[in-house]
């Protein structure tokens, strides 16, 4: 017993299976070698290479973004004053769209729902989710008459794309 080969564990027959293990990876690694062996010669010898895609990749190009028109969306408004000489608007605008500007338009609106009077002012170019202001006067003959009997107004802004 005492010259039984014994593994680094102290146990019998150890030794022969480290020894089998090690005759596993020898023949992996002469099989490796081999495929290895014939794809060199067999690209030395016809010029394709089917390890190039493998090895060789090119990178995968980036996409590039699309560009969106902006879109204009009313956050806030409200008068910046009483109606006596016209009527002074502002607004609050986000842009939800791409880089770009918009056209605002207010609009005083009598209690039946017509539109009395009107301005517009071009909003200042705002990158994608900026916030952006404006400010007008609307005025004509039509509203100081409304006005002038009494009528209530109220007042919205839109923005339109350029």
């Amino acid at each position: 017993m005492a010259d039984e080969p014994t593994g680094s564990d102290g146990s019998p027959g150890a030794k022969k299976n480290e020894s089998r293990d090690d005759s596993d990876f020898k023949k992996f690694a002469t099989a490796a070698a081999t495929i290895i062996s014939v794809l060199v010669g067999l690209n030395a010898l016809t010029g394709f290479n089917p390890m190039k895609d493998i090895f060789n990749r090119e990178p995968t190009p980036t996409p590039t973004p699309v560009s969106r028109p902006p879109y204009f969306v009313t956050k806030s408004q409200d008068w910046l004053g009483p109606c006596n000489d016209g009527c002074s608007m502002s607004a609050i605008f986000r842009n939800i769209g791409g880089d770009g500007t918009a056209t605002a338009t207010f609009h005083v609106i009598a209690a039946d729902g017509n539109y009395l009077a009107d301005c517009s002012v071009v909003l200042q170019s705002t990158v994608h989710n900026g916030v952006t202001s404006a400010e007008c006067t609307a005025y004509n003959s039509d509203l100081q008459n409304y006005l002038d009997s009494g009528g209530k107004v109220t007042m919205s802004a839109t923005a339109s794309n350029l």
